[in-house]
């Protein structure tokens, strides 16, 4: 794909900015657990606890979006491919 720069003086792609979630929001929580749980499954059937998850997910997020535990607990019921075996979770 090519793009156009001749609308820019300094011929450099447009520069962009995403903008941090508030950490209230329970979709960028649930995506984060998700992902986090794919990270901690090398292999079908692998378990993990909830604290692993959690860490797992802000390690992903990032120091400038902070889960709360409560709140990450309520994203978590959320989420439909992970099956709880006593402490411990696994992708179905």
């Amino acid at each position: 794909m090519s793009y156009d720069f001749d609308g820019s003086d300094d011929r450099f792609p447009p520069r962009t900015t995403i903008p941090t979630a508030p950490p209230d929001d329970l979709d960028a929580i649930k995506t984060l657990l998700e992902l986090a749980a794919i990270y901690l499954t090398p292999r079908p059937n692998t378990q993990f606890t909830f604290e692993q998850l959690l860490a797992e997910a802000r390690t992903i997020g990032g120091d400038e979006f902070v889960i709360e535990e409560k709140l990450a607990r309520e994203a978590l019921d959320q989420i439909t491919f992970l099956e709880r075996a006593g402490d411990l979770f696994y992708i179905t």
